[in-house]
């Protein structure tokens, strides 16, 4: 399987909360940013799930502004959608193995009231 740089940078501790924040910025090989794809981390265990949209910088931000938002701690897949318009109608620019669970390669644990840095440059195969 083609290697996915990956960079994870944890904040142990930071926040008084049980819960945990993910954020980062997905770019595609050429290093240009995914703008508009979904990103979303579900859980096995719980099915709990947690949802964000790439902005014009490739950034997305899951979990929240408030102790009650966020992740619960546990082990999360990670898959990304291309926004490829209405009916699918404009050619994708990322593999189709990163919008399934199974393919995608990308999972993180959590701890509680950790944050996580999730920055992604995805492979073109």
């Amino acid at each position: 399987m083609p290697s996915l740089a990956v960079a994870l940078m944890l904040c142990a501790g930071c926040g008084d909360s049980l819960r945990t924040s993910i954020g980062g910025q997905i770019t595609r090989a050429d290093g240009s940013p995914l703008v508009g794809a979904t990103v979303t981390a579900r859980s096995d265990a719980t099915g709990k799930w947690a949802r964000a949209v790439t902005d014009a910088d490739g950034a997305f931000q899951l979990g929240g502004a408030t102790a009650d938002d966020g992740i619960e701690p546990g082990e999360y897949y990670v898959t990304i959608t291309e926004d490829r318009g209405d009916m699918g109608q404009m050619p994708a620019t990322i593999p189709a193995r990163y919008a399934k669970r199974t393919a995608s390669g990308i999972a993180l644990t959590v701890a509680a009231g950790e944050s996580q840095e999730l920055n992604l440059q995805l492979d073109p195969t």
